[in-house]
């Protein structure tokens, strides 16, 4: 039989660049070590999976708003009135396919080998996203083309993680029964929740340690 590792796209295979959000910010008076920026970025998407978990899109601007408000917050940068249209800024346009294009950009070196070990070794690869209907050129501009038998974007599909329907849609598309099917995403309430509401194992990319009291599986990055 079948089995299979379905990835989620931001964050866990294509993340966030710090070092950009850094040089934005420094350009609007407010400086920040990348370091310490990424980390607060990080911890930031626990935050993130809770306000989520009240039913809203991952993909709406007061998401991105929010999240933006907390990366800021975790990484010590005062959050006042100074800050305030810089924010703004910021999560306008990660809103936008130009935003995201521009920020979600870095692949961490050695993914790409990674992807094709587990598929040489015999696991089918896929994603699903929650996304902007861009996904798929944007795995394929990172050099994470051609490793997926199928790119699964909420955009595209018309539902969103966490979602059961978008999970089987790409479990019907890759012929693989749930219980055989790995998930791998950075949300709890979004990919890890979604997942497991279909019959998949998960695993949490987890890079600063911010989920060791949840009941899941967790990775570095």
């Amino acid at each position: 039989m079948k089995r299979a590792v379905v990835f989620d796209a931001g964050n866990t295979l294509i993340h966030l660049d710090a070092e950009r959000i850094a040089d934005d910010l420094r350009d609007a008076g407010h400086s920040i070590e990348v370091d310490r920026l990424a980390r607060g970025e990080a911890l930031a998407r626990r935050d993130v999976s809770r306000f989520v978990a009240e039913g809203r899109s991952t993909e709406g601007l007061d998401v991105r708003q929010f999240y933006m408000r907390r990366a800021l917050f975790h990484s010590g940068i005062p959050i006042d009135a100074s800050i305030e249209p810089v924010l703004a800024s910021l999560a306008t346009r990660l809103a936008t396919v130009e935003g995201v294009d521009h920020y979600w950009c870095r692949v961490i070196p050695g993914t790409r080998e990674a992807l094709l070990e587990l598929r040489d070794t015999g696991w089918t690869l896929a994603v699903v996203s929650n996304s902007d209907g861009h996904i798929e050129r944007r795995l394929d501009a990172a050099g994470l083309g051609g490793l997926f038998v199928t790119v699964v974007d909420s955009a595209i599909v018309g539902v969103e993680k966490p979602n059961p329907r978008i999970f089987t849609i790409a479990l019907e598309v890759i012929g693989v029964e749930p219980s055989r099917a790995i998930y791998v995403g950075d949300i709890f309430d979004v990919d890890v929740r979604g997942a497991r509401a279909v019959g998949m194992e998960a695993i949490l990319v987890d890079p600063v340690d911010a989920h060791r009291d949840l009941d899941v599986e967790r990775i570095g990055s």
